[in-house]
């Protein structure tokens, strides 16, 4: 009784863990107690006098309640994995039910190791056997859930228009490379872009070929960058870009990804639609502890810098000359103070 109480009190366990993976949240606390309750009870009923038949059967009854309970609890669409280790368990539930049959009509309650009956026989191999494959189908699942979160932290830092990052998966990656690249002291560049005239274009239009533009031009950013740079579809018609990158490099970065687009030709019933880039780069500093908003302000400075200066262009703030730095925010500070450059 001791030893069928362990097994069938670990089997119930299990199964109150899957519950909670399956429904998403914990049992009540009498489900949380049945486990350590049956052990407690199959130790202390023999040495009471209680009927073997009724210590035999109440194993297997809380084995047949759990066991339904966990299909009838599991309202959701479950997966393939999900559905192999619920298989497990309602083969349990059935030999439980199974057993409780044999017990109320044979009054055969205890295990005869020597004469095994068919039902008891397969009632022992499940007990052995049903652990590890539910550890098994709990563990695959627990790999599923992950694999799962990780796709809806995917989708949560995607812009679904363009299929680069939106903001905020931006800001929380671009983070960490900022901190990799100050640590291992290795150059890297923000630029901010930003596509001209993109009213007109809306106006003239409609929003659908505005849309059509920025996919054109998210594409073409990632042609003339690497698959390492980080793009971000940062807001409305503005786009981010991390790349590790000097001010040599960025600058030719910035250059690239303007011709590419300069050379886009997009169709849009029946018409050919074209636009340009204002391109705004800052260089981080290893010595400098700025942080990842404040690097992305001062390309943006640039990018204003690069509208004053007459659309279709690139300013970079180069981190070794201050006087780069000073001429590039003077005409920035006057187009901050006129919006409609934008």
């Amino acid at each position: 009784g001791q030893c069928r109480g362990m097994l069938l009190g670990g089997y119930v366990e299990q199964g109150r863990a899957l519950e909670r993976l399956f429904v998403g949240r914990p049992s009540p606390a009498a489900v949380r107690a049945l486990g350590p309750l049956l052990v407690l009870a199959l130790m202390l009923l023999p040495g009471l006098g209680v009927d073997p038949r009724l210590t035999a059967a109440l194993p297997w009854a809380a084995a047949l309640w759990f066991g339904l309970r966990l299909h009838l609890r599991n309202a959701r669409r479950p997966s393939e994995v999900e559905r192999a280790t619920m298989v497990v368990f309602a083969v349990g539930a059935a030999i439980a039910a199974l057993r409780l049959a044999e017990i109320g009509l044979t009054g055969r309650a205890a295990w005869t190791p020597t004469a095994l009956a068919p039902i008891q026989a397969l009632a022992l191999l499940y007990v052995l056997v049903a652990p590890l494959l539910a550890s098994v189908g709990f563990l695959l699942m627990h790999q599923e859930r992950q694999r799962q979160r990780q796709r809806l932290e995917r989708v949560a830092a995607s812009d679904p228009l363009t299929a680069t990052f939106n903001r905020t998966g931006f800001l929380k990656h671009g983070a960490r490379v900022l901190r990799r690249a100050r640590y291992m002291r290795m150059p890297l560049a923000a630029t901010m872009i930003d596509v001209d005239h993109f009213k007109h274009i809306n106006d003239s239009f409609g929003h659908a070929a505005g849309d059509a533009v920025l996919t054109a031009v998210a594409r073409a950013i990632e042609a003339s960058v690497r698959p390492a740079d980080l793009l971000a579809r940062y807001g409305g018609d503005e786009f981010a870009l991390l790349c590790a990158a000097d001010e040599r490099q960025a600058r030719a970065i910035a250059e690239r990804i303007g011709r590419e687009v300069r050379a886009l030709r997009i169709e849009w019933e029946g018409q050919w639609l074209r636009t340009t880039l204002s391109i705004g780069v800052a260089y981080a500093r290893h010595d400098a502890e700025e942080t990842l908003e404040q690097l992305l302000r001062e390309a943006d400075r640039q990018l204003y810098a690069a509208k004053f200066d007459g659309r279709d262009r690139s300013a970079v703030a180069l981190a070794d000359d201050d006087r780069a730095l000073t001429t590039a925010r003077a005409p920035a500070a006057a187009c901050s103070a006129a919006r409609w450059c934008r």
